[in-house]
């Protein structure tokens, strides 16, 4: 089942440690994607096996953004391809049976990988963010109104129910907006920074509070 929160571990060694980890993970967080676009493969690789060992013992499904090629130096739950990463049919056939999410901006670039066999499309930006470099077209509440109403139309026609995740700046207070519109959740980096239980542990409840939206 696809988390309705994903964190992305800032890119920052400040985070990159194991009470940081155990913290975000006793505040509720079972979803986290690894996305370091600065380092060398070696450096990836060595970031991602301490994570394994800190989450060890932990229902935390890990994904691994980009790097597929790295996959057989490293256990993980799945990949996430941004639009620039590897091309999706490469990565869906590298995967195997692991979760890949593909990251999008428009309907047309969910009915372009609708048939690929991603299991989410992360959707975004829903706000401006430092995050990300290179940021595509920022949607808002209308933009994702729009394009969940017609994705759902268009996959249910095939038979299809892949989750939409909307990602970029989001807060507490867009969650319930987020939801209503189709989401079926949210992928949260920096917002997670600061207050960091309290922010998860509200941003959950209002997740699992408005499950029917999802």
């Amino acid at each position: 089942m696809i988390s309705k929160l994903h964190y992305i571990i800032p890119d920052s060694l400040e985070y990159h440690k194991k009470d940081w980890y155990q913290k975000v993970c006793d505040s509720g967080i079972d979803w986290i994607q690894l996305r370091w676009k600065t380092i060398d493969d070696d450096e990836f690789v060595r970031r991602v096996n301490e994570v394994k060992n800190w989450l060890e013992g932990k229902e935390v499904k890990l994904i691994v953004n980009d790097r597929i090629h790295l996959m057989d130096q490293f256990e993980v739950d799945g990949f996430h391809l941004g639009k620039t990463d590897m091309e999706l049919c490469e990565g869906r056939a590298r995967a195997r049976g692991l979760i890949l999410g593909a990251t999008t901006n428009s309907l047309e670039d969910i009915l372009e990988r609708k048939e690929i066999g991603v299991d989410y499309f992360g959707l975004g930006p829903f706000r401006f963010t430092n995050t990300k470099k290179n940021l595509s077209p920022v949607l808002g509440l209308d933009g994702y109104r729009a394009i969940c109403r017609s994705s759902r139309l268009a996959l249910e026609d095939l038979g299809l129910n892949t989750p939409i995740v909307a990602i970029g700046g989001i807060q507490n207070e867009d969650i319930e907006g987020l939801l209503e519109a189709g989401v079926h959740g949210v992928a949260i980096s920096s917002y997670f920074n600061e207050n960091t239980e309290k922010r998860i542990k509200e941003m959950l409840q209002k997740l699992e509070g408005n499950y029917a939206f999802g």
